[in-house]
């Protein structure tokens, strides 16, 4: 069977590259995270809509990583390296290195998933943030309300920068706001998807993809895992045309009653 395009291999953040109408977007967030924002903002937007993926191609044209762990404390290191890396949680990582980079401004950066484990790995975080340093909080709202308070002290303590991504506005100026259209959609599956990809009209339909967009609000995220079924029940069949009107479609577009579009 041909391998899922949908499958996280291919879709997990960093592995699509960031889509944007502006081909300098990226250096141009990073220039003004420093100019315009003093290194202190955030990245808002709703489940699913590109922020860690944003982070991935930003981060590296902030600073350079150090540190990226997840909130389990461990590293979270680049496919294929090597060994005698990941056994060193403080180690000197250095991928998807660009020219224009701040070279001495040094990035720590944090998946947080949970209050409690986000908290406990935030205040080791801490100790090593210094003024050229670039502290990432990646999911802001697991913290508790408390330690938000404590990481706004902290964070003016230590007199370093900060950028977070948040599903809602922080009291931090907002850099940039995530956001999945349709259109923009269109251009990640025309990435994903070979032009003798079986059945890609029907995963490229305009009507089906925005309806799936509006049943899972905007998130991005669930519209791939959606079509990843779609795929594997598409060659269980051995790529036989199914009815896309089934009532499991039916149910999967449906619209929640109190959706607001933006």
């Amino acid at each position: 069977m041909k391998s899922n395009p949908f499958s996280t291999r291919y879709v997990a953040p960093g592995q699509i590259a960031w889509v944007d109408a502006r081909p300098k977007e990226i250096a141009n967030l990073a220039r003004q995270f420093f100019s315009k924002y003093a290194a202190r903002a955030a990245i808002v937007g709703p489940h699913g809509s590109g922020k860690t993926t944003l982070l991935e191609f930003l981060v590296p044209r902030i600073g350079k990583v150090v540190t990226k762990l997840d909130v389990a404390g461990r590293a979270a290191l680049p496919t294929g390296t090597s060994a005698s890396a990941q056994s060193t949680v403080i180690d000197l990582i250095d991928w998807h290195r660009c020219n224009d980079q701040p070279a001495d401004y040094s990035v720590v950066w944090l998946t947080l998933r949970g209050a409690k484990a986000s908290a406990n790995l935030l205040r080791s975080a801490w100790q090593l943030c210094d003024t050229k340093s670039v502290l990432v909080l990646d999911g802001y709202e697991q913290l508790s309300l408390w330690s938000r308070y404590r990481a706004v002290v902290k964070q003016r303590s230590r007199n370093c920068g900060l950028l977070l991504t948040s599903h809602k506005p922080t009291y931090l100026p907002t850099l940039i706001e995530t956001s999945v259209t349709p259109d923009l959609a269109r251009r990640i599956l025309q990435q994903l998807l070979d032009t003798d990809t079986c059945h890609r009209t029907w995963f490229m339909d305009e009507a089906r993809l925005e309806n799936l967009l509006k049943a899972n609000r905007g998130n991005f995220r669930e519209v791939l895992m959606a079509y990843y079924d779609r795929f594997e029940a598409i060659h269980r069949d051995d790529c036989r045309t199914t009815p896309v009107k089934d009532r499991a479609e039916a149910e999967l577009c449906r619209v929640p009653a109190d959706f607001s579009p933006g």
